[in-house]
């Protein structure tokens, strides 16, 4: 067996591709031009995920409780969300669609991107074609929006809000 040599950011987003899924008869090579990840990756991430218990054996099925647990447990200090300048991007976090009217903030949250409409204090996706990716694929967009809020850990508030979404979608 392949030695275990840690879960990687674009791992959760992988985890929830899969979920997003109409059924279990989905090819790797359709969920990384999807996710604008090579195969091999897709391919690693299963087995990473499958490792730790986040997947079934046969790479098809997310195992949602354990998924939640990580999440709502694990994520911030695994993979936080680091804020940087301001600039230019697409909503993410308590700005994008979802949750933009449940919180009032001054500032947006942004992934820093050349096609962003808005201006806001950036802050890093899990990876890099990742706004490119959500761009069309508007429910991974709102999931992962609700992963920054976690992510970023800002106020309880938000986090609560953000676990109420994702416990819909898990």
């Amino acid at each position: 067996m392949k030695e275990h040599t840690g879960m990687r950011p674009h791992d959760v987003v992988v985890l929830f591709g899969v979920l997003l899924q109409k059924n279990n008869e989905w090819y790797m090579k359709d969920l990384a031009t999807k996710l604008l990840l090579s195969q091999s990756e897709i391919s690693e991430s299963l087995h990473r995920s499958m490792q730790v218990q986040l997947i079934d054996h046969q790479k098809k099925m997310v195992q949602r409780l354990n998924l939640k647990d990580f999440l709502f447990h694990g994520l911030k200090f695994v993979f936080p969300a680091i804020q940087g300048t301001i600039e230019r991007g697409i909503p993410t976090g308590i700005s994008s669609t979802p949750f933009q009217d449940q919180v009032q903030t001054k500032i947006p949250m942004v992934w820093a991107h050349h096609q962003g409409q808005i201006e806001g204090v950036s802050i890093t996706p899990l990876y890099q074609k990742l706004p490119d990716a959500c761009q069309k694929w508007d429910k991974l967009h709102h999931i992962l929006s609700a992963v920054d809020l976690i992510r970023l850990n800002k106020s309880s508030r938000e986090v609560n809000i953000a676990k109420e979404f994702l416990a819909q979608v898990l």
